[in-house]
């Protein structure tokens, strides 16, 4: 990108009460630095979108020219915020399209993605605390290990493993073994 003005993308997305941000920033025309912030608000997705502004941008130095939201409810109100805590101009907008709206759409899905994965993380420990009871086990069941050995007419036994850690599977640590000698 050959645009020489500096501008952040911020996408959100919220799940219940867990929050997703992803800030896309643009300096010199490069992308300079891609993170994801997480938070829990009880009120609605324009409520916390805004508090995170107040908590991501707490210095002069670190506002751009331009900053892309997915939402324009509070843009006067957050260049407001700018002019009067920091005295810099900023502007707030929502892109509608091209190749900002294009960005503003990926930074938007990893929010929604990251969401999403925090969200089916934590359904799961419900069913663990169940687990845990129905097991008389002494504390919560964060990693669960199951092993299945089979074999075709006596001949090839092989055998996998699948494992779970916080109720997710953790594909990473699946394993297949093949058994040469069964005794």
């Amino acid at each position: 990108d050959f645009e020489e003005e500096s501008r952040d993308y911020i996408g959100s997305a919220k799940r219940d009460t867990l929050c997703s941000f992803t800030v896309f920033q643009m300096r010199g025309g490069k992308m300079v630095n891609r993170d994801l912030y997480r938070a829990v608000s009880y009120g609605s997705g324009e409520e916390a979108l805004t508090e995170f502004f107040i908590r991501y941008y707490t210095g002069a130095d670190k506002l751009p020219q331009m900053i892309f939201t997915p939402d324009s409810e509070d843009a006067e109100l957050l260049e407001r915020f700018f002019r009067e805590e920091f005295g810099a101009e900023v502007s707030v907008r929502v892109p509608e399209e091209g190749r900002h709206e294009r960005i503003m759409r990926m930074a938007v899905e990893n929010a929604k993605q990251d969401a999403e994965r925090r969200l089916r993380a934590s359904e799961r420990i419900p069913a663990l605390e169940e687990l845990k009871e129905v097991l008389d086990l002494p504390k919560l069941p964060r990693r669960i290990e199951g092993f299945d050995i089979a074999q075709l007419s006596g001949t090839n036994p092989v055998a996998s493993l699948v494992s779970f850690h916080n109720g997710n599977p953790d594909k990473s640590r699946y394993r297949r073994f093949h058994i040469k000698n069964p005794e």
